[in-house]
């Protein structure tokens, strides 16, 4: 599948090194042959712009026979990677277009895990046999019966996009490989609540200085208001990402902040 164009231009990576001597040397622009490893090798699409995620999302619905417009995929950050992930619609249109059905599923109890198994078949006659496993150690009732259920679907989606060649997480399972929201009290004790990850994700995801500066005006009285701590990690992230996007260090609308301890 060829890359979305173009990818002349060259990127800054955020990171500096020291040489042998023990000098810190400017930050290096990524190629568009790094761009391009880290695309298509190492699955990760931060370092394109919005345009370019747009036409990679379409060409790999295109390669499967996807319908773009039905948004089957979706974008997620995982190990600080942003991917793609499928959703129920994916899955969905997959089975009608390669004629998937599941021939049998069984299920495996291994202690406190139900371990579905799933034999699938292809209008070619192909076959795959995909698993879901689901934890329901002390579930009962009305919880239970989600959990198998849950079991099920994961099977059945993993079954389909193994038999579909499509490689990627489905939506059933991205709860369980996200990062957990955290409770009030662990926010307070390591410095990140809801609004601090939202903001983060909106500076990590920004496409130009342009988005960040609007930003930054937007969340004002919000940055304003949150602990000192917070504020200073999510200043730092800010000038990276400005520096990263080609924007002056001098003139960054916020700057990062020194921790005074």
């Amino acid at each position: 599948m060829a890359l979305p164009q173009p990818f002349e231009r060259t990127r800054t990576r955020t990171m500096q090194h020291t040489n042998g001597n023990g000098v810190v040397e400017a930050a290096q622009p990524l190629t568009a042959g790094q761009i391009m490893e880290q695309v298509l090798i190492k699955g990760d699409l931060k370092n394109l712009s919005e345009a370019e995620r747009a036409r990679y999302y379409t060409r790999v619905c295109e390669s499967v026979g996807l319908n773009p417009l039905t948004r089957p995929l979706e974008y997620i950050t995982l190990n600080g990677k942003l991917t793609l992930y499928a959703r129920k619609d994916c899955t969905d249109q997959l089975r009608k277009i390669h004629g998937i059905s599941v021939e049998e599923i069984t299920i495996e109890e291994l202690g406190e895990i139900y371990v579905f198994v799933g034999k699938f078949r292809d209008k070619t006659g192909r076959t795959d046999v995909a698993r879901g496993a689901v934890s329901i150690g002390g579930l009962k009732g009305e919880a239970l019966a989600n959990a198998i259920m849950k079991g099920e679907t994961k099977c059945k989606r993993r079954g389909t996009l193994s038999i579909a060649g499509l490689g990627l997480l489905d939506e059933s399972e991205i709860e369980d490989v996200a990062p957990k929201r955290k409770s009030s009290s662990a926010a307070k004790k390591d410095g990140t609540n809801d609004l601090f990850n939202e903001i983060s994700a909106h500076i990590e995801h920004a496409s130009n200085t342009e988005t960040l500066e609007a930003l930054r005006d937007s969340y004002a009285q919000e940055l304003a208001d949150m602990p000192l701590r917070w504020a200073i990690m999510l200043s730092q992230q800010f000038e990276h990402r400005w520096i990263d996007l080609g924007g002056a260090a001098d003139e960054c609308p916020y700057p990062a902040m020194e921790d005074q301890g």
